[in-house]
């Protein structure tokens, strides 16, 4: 039978917070640069088009479209697609749907130095390998620490990562 002179002094404490976090709060106060504005309209440009070359590139009956595990990238390409082409962004300018690789690198140009721009072209290059199966993902992005930079300094990755943090604490 154990007395009260065994017990251990336990190191921890109770802390009552709001059990249902509002989100909202921890973004009062930002704001978003006018360059990070507009690169992340470029980006979802980009994004567009490397979508729409994967839907045009890859057959309907490859086997990729209905197994493995990017098969759901089809259905988001096809829905973004939809989504753009009938004009339901905002932001989106309809000439866009007919860009040509000439046209998003040029795009790209102005945003060469950010790592979102550099990542995103790189794996929208690769994207019919990777959701073929004949590359990785992970070993595209691995290249040149392009990984590493992007969870360092991409678009919002430091403010998402504090919200987060606040949020989940």
């Amino acid at each position: 039978m154990q007395n009260p002179k065994d017990n251990l002094t336990v190191f921890s404490t109770t802390v009552w917070d709001k059990a249902h976090p509002d989100v909202k709060t921890f973004l009062n106060g930002i704001s978003v640069s006018q360059q990070h504005h507009h690169l992340a309209h470029r980006l979802e440009r980009v994004s567009m088009f490397y979508l729409r070359n994967l839907d045009r590139s890859i057959p309907p009956n490859h086997p990729s479209r209905s197994i493995g595990p990017l098969c759901h990238l089809f259905g988001f390409a096809s829905h973004s697609i939809h989504v753009a082409e009938s004009g339901k962004w905002s932001f989106w300018n309809q000439e866009w749907n007919c860009d040509s690789y000439e046209q998003i690198t040029a795009a790209c140009e102005p945003y060469a130095g950010f790592i979102d721009t550099k990542i995103l072209q790189v794996i929208g290059d690769n994207m019919i390998s990777i959701a073929t199966g004949s590359k990785h993902a992970i070993e595209v992005g691995m290249k040149d620490n392009m990984l590493a930079e992007y969870y360092q300094h991409s678009l919002g990755m430091g403010p998402y990562t504090g919200f987060f943090a606040r949020s989940v604490k």
